[in-house]
């Protein structure tokens, strides 16, 4: 693994099909998972400071099996987030802030932080000719170890039997019936024969 990756603060670069993954896409309960996350926090994880605070998940890539995996899930202040999501900063015209601040935390030159983006960047380019496979199992488990929270949400609530759909399953659940719950950000069937189906669609 790259020093760059081990640094106090990391910079993530995701590799080209790992870009849509995001545990607000994959978790039907991310708002809970990430209050419980901050909830636990009154200041940043990584570098000590106040204010507004973030649930972010980092990654981890391992390059023999091309699996992407949840490292961990840490509550992070703004600034922070803006050097974990570096190229995004540069879009929004913070790049050189992101990068300050990473220097500073890790104790960096520019020169030394400027290497260290080269050297990320290169990675990210040669993880990008791969298609990473995510284990969403795994995914749930590490949830589970770090909050408490079960991301299997199968229970009937007011009459709506809701579910685990991944985001990029949205649409081809939306034709067994699913819909969208706005207030609990989850999908939902409306009857239990609805959710059996989408339950045994494979089978």
């Amino acid at each position: 693994m790259e020093m760059c990756e081990q640094r106090k603060l990391n910079i993530q670069m995701l590799p080209k099909s790992a870009w849509q993954t995001s545990l607000q896409k994959i978790l039907p309960n991310w708002s809970e998972v990430s209050e419980k996350i901050c909830s636990a926090h009154n200041t940043c994880q990584v570098c000590g400071n106040t204010g507004h605070l973030g649930a972010q998940e980092i990654w981890a890539f391992d390059d023999d099996t091309h699996t992407q995996s949840l490292k961990t899930v840490l509550c992070i202040c703004d600034a922070c987030h803006r050097s974990v999501t570096y190229k995004h900063s540069v879009i929004l015209g913070r790049g050189k802030e992101a990068l300050d601040h990473y220097a500073e935390v890790n104790g960096l030159t520019q020169d030394e932080a400027k290497d260290d983006l080269k050297r990320l960047s290169h990675l990210q380019e040669i993880r990008s000719r791969y298609e990473w496979r995510l284990d969403k199992e795994a995914v749930f488990q590490k949830i589970r170890e770090l909050t408490g929270v079960d991301c299997h949400i199968t229970a009937s609530v007011n009459g709506r039997f809701y579910a685990n759909i991944p985001y990029n399953e949205k649409d081809f659940a939306k034709k067994y019936g699913a819909k969208w719950d706005p207030d609990r950000k989850m999908w939902y069937f409306a009857t239990e024969e609805e959710r059996t189906r989408w339950d045994n669609r494979w089978r």
